[in-house]
């Protein structure tokens, strides 16, 4: 016995990674594509944008904003405007950039009370030589 969800699944999606449905088909919200289906196929996007911004450090944070500016784009998409692959290439770097700006106010605010306070901060595992 199938749930809906399952029937939806395999009309949305042929594999298991590969989507065969273009998104210009769905004609309102309730026939779009479960988020299930976005999330796999855009899983290398994500994973793509933390090596082209070459982060390093804080990895698991990163891959939960990346999916969080996945769901943005999911959420907020509107066809006309453009393909969902442009929007959601925005939204993942436009949540990961925001996150990396707030990590170096963090780490600039921090740094510097440390050294006017005298106390040495802990290095991230990335950053201590082998």
């Amino acid at each position: 016995m199938h749930s809906p969800s399952a029937e939806r699944f395999t009309t949305y999606c042929g594999s298991l990674y590969q989507f065969t449905t273009s998104w210009s088909t769905f004609q309102n919200p309730s026939t779009y594509p479960p988020f299930e289906v976005i999330y796999r196929h855009y899983t290398p996007l994500v994973h793509r944008m933390i090596r082209r911004l070459h982060i390093h450090s804080n990895l698991d944070d990163f891959l939960q904003v990346g999916y969080l500016g996945l769901w943005y784009a999911y959420r907020d998409y509107d066809e006309e405007k453009g393909p969902l692959s442009s929007y959601a290439f925005m939204r993942v770097r436009y949540e990961m950039l925001t996150m990396l700006r707030k990590d170096s106010t963090y780490q600039a605010r921090h740094a510097f009370r440390a050294i006017r306070y005298g106390y040495t901060l802990p290095l991230s595992p990335s950053l201590v030589p082998p």
